[in-house]
């Protein structure tokens, strides 16, 4: 029984990893063209227009150098304190929520990284479940 789960985990697995690397975003586009409306703008403007009774978004995006150094500096603080301690994913952060929603018995704490709530907002939709947030930390 434990071999046929884990050929089925591994066959999911590579289709899932065959399905990203197909929609794979194209960095380079990214880097040199405009800034795209997030998926998270994009969510919210669908919502929008079918409620009808949400404001529009108004975005505009700005360059880093834009920004002041100590607005940068709180986001960093407030959102990912160790950012220039790690690649991307926050083990420890990772560890100390596990450990804390355990103990909560719910999922009262998250640890995702600036890095990851990029790969979030720009790519994947705002859906909560493990595959979600597997294609976050292959984004990241």
């Amino acid at each position: 029984m434990l071999r046929w789960t884990l050929r089925v985990a591994l066959i999911l697995l590579i289709i899932d990893l065959f399905y990203l690397a197909v929609t794979w975003p194209d960095w380079r586009k990214l880097a040199s063209g405009p800034v795209p409306k997030s998926r998270f703008i994009q969510e919210y403007e669908r919502e929008a227009a079918a409620q009808r009774d949400r404001p529009g978004l108004r975005w505009q995006p700005v360059a880093l150098q834009a920004i002041p150094k100590y607005m940068v500096r709180a986001v960093i603080v407030a959102e990912d304190s160790r950012f220039y301690e790690h690649s991307g994913f926050d083990l420890i952060a990772f560890r100390e929520a596990m450990q804390y929603n355990w103990k909560e018995g719910r999922l009262a704490l998250g640890a995702s990284t600036i890095s990851q709530q990029t790969a979030k907002n720009l790519f994947l939709s705002s859906a909560k479940n493990p595959i979600r947030k597997w294609h976050e930390l292959v984004l990241t």
